[in-house]
């Protein structure tokens, strides 16, 4: 339901008014999706309509049905929801100061996201691609976390196996900042054989985020909401490596759909590991429906030739490109 919710009604972030009501709380937010029909984008718009859970109990069933079709009574048998690890991971919610503005662009923001570390203000670059890299692939994407690490932004991914794992650790070799976007929880973040990886970017001061609560384990579904979060909290999406079809391509539908820079490395050589590399930096475009995206967006893709907006060479071209930022 929410994916279909249009939520920022057409509005950017600044015309949204943090509300001070208990409802506008992660605890109440929270509470809120526990009731089956009810996702962030709903659960965001009846905290910003009734503000208040004495509010939401006076609601007629009419005002209430604006907002799609859940039990009622469970409305009513609402209780906070308690965050029993909050000495190891804490929340921000939609309405909370330090909430990343980025995300606030999505159509379906998350209501409440998990945090274990440092959340940064800063710029950051998105470094995503393919599970199984080439061993170049894989070098690629470590210098492009340390490129990135050196020149003051922050290295978004997702902590998986190939590319993910090599741009983490990029960063970490430079002493640099990085955020992991899980689709698991982030008190177990998968794969399990990046349990290191993971500890190491807490170590450095870098950070887990993820919108799933404690105990949740990954779903093809949770890998591609992952995906938007990735896209909207960084200024540029960056693909070292990917093969088609590649999950990296619903990562950069999200950016696209958001306005976000995407560039790509030009494969000297097309193998399955680079086969996305070459779908979007070819001269000629890309079929716009290897995308994820409305009609009007479909039209949009199929006109940009090639379809990344920078086409890297060399890793000296990466660096000119984040400092052009």
């Amino acid at each position: 339901m929410d994916d279909l919710f249009d939520f920022m009604d057409n509005q950017g972030p600044s015309d949204i008014e943090p509300i001070v009501g208990e409802l506008g709380s992660s605890e109440w937010l929270l509470a809120l999706m526990q009731v089956p029909g009810i996702g962030s984008g709903t659960a965001i718009k009846i905290a910003r309509e009734f503000n208040t859970l004495k509010e939401l109990h006076g609601a007629s069933e009419a005002e209430l049905g604006r907002f799609g079709k859940f039990d009622l009574y469970q409305l009513t048998r609402l209780r906070p929801y308690e965050n029993s690890r909050a000495n190891e991971c804490k929340t921000i919610c939609f309405f909370d100061n330090d909430y990343p503005l980025g995300l606030k662009e999505l159509k379906n923001p998350p209501a409440v996201l998990w945090v274990r570390g440092t959340l940064k203000d800063i710029a950051n670059v998105a470094i995503v691609g393919t599970r199984q890299p080439s061993q170049e692939g894989y070098l690629l994407a470590e210098a492009c976390g340390s490129e990135a690490a050196n020149l003051g932004f922050g290295v978004v991914s997702g902590l998986a196996l190939g590319v993910d794992s090599a741009a983490h650790r990029g960063a970490l070799r430079e002493e640099g900042y990085t955020v992991a976007v899980l689709a698991s929880d982030v008190l177990n973040p998968t794969p399990e054989s990046n349990i290191p990886l993971a500890t190491a970017i807490l170590d450095a001061g870098g950070c887990l985020l993820s919108e799933a609560p404690p105990r949740t384990a990954p779903t093809p579904h949770g890998l591609v909401q992952r995906n938007r979060i990735q896209a909207a909290l960084s200024r540029t999406i960056v693909v070292p490596e990917c093969g088609y079809p590649s999950g990296t391509f619903s990562t950069i539908a999200f950016a696209f759909d958001l306005g976000r820079n995407i560039a790509a490395f030009k494969p000297e050589h097309v193998s399955p590991q680079s086969k996305g590399n070459q779908l979007l930096t070819d001269l000629m475009g890309i079929n716009p429906d290897y995308l994820d995206l409305s009609k009007k967006q479909k039209e949009k893709a199929a006109e940009r030739k090639p379809f990344a907006d920078d086409v890297l060479e060399s890793i000296s071209d990466f660096r000119e490109l984040l400092r052009s930022i």
